[in-house]
């Protein structure tokens, strides 16, 4: 369930009674972030608490923190530029959308079919081979 913020509730009226009629005074916009912020953190709690050392916690909460807020942090000192980059999908809107709907099928055809699995192994033992396995958090 998410979070409730003060004045969600709240009728925002102007003193003549009669309600503003834009779209963003009748629809209070603001990012919900607990379907992807809550099991993300659970695992993150849940290898912190279930690691040897405080040490090795604390660094998984801190990166994840830091994954979590950077992007955040950078659009907001960037905003004017993210503007200029984000142009280019906006432009090509259509094609982003179908290139990530043909992705989503592709993985839904390759869980179905078991590649996805053999492909995982794959990378696993690839990892493996090369040393990143070992150096991940």
């Amino acid at each position: 369930m998410a979070a409730r913020a003060p004045g969600d509730q709240a009728d925002h009226r102007p003193p003549g009674g009669r309600p503003r009629r834009g779209a963003a005074a009748r629809h209070r916009v603001r990012p919900r972030l607990d379907p992807c912020l809550g099991p993300t953190l659970s695992a993150v709690y849940s290898l912190a608490f279930s690691e040897a050392t405080a040490t090795r916690g604390a660094l998984l909460s801190v990166a994840y923190c830091i994954g979590l807020g950077v992007p955040f942090v950078l659009v907001a000192l960037g905003a004017r530029w993210a503007v200029g980059a984000t142009s280019f999908l906006r432009r090509h809107a259509r094609s982003v959308t179908r290139f990530g709907g043909a992705v989503l099928v592709l993985v839904g055809l390759l869980l179905l079919t078991g590649a996805w699995t053999e492909m995982m192994g794959w990378l696993r033992s690839w990892l493996a081979a090369t040393g990143f396995a070992e150096t991940a958090l």
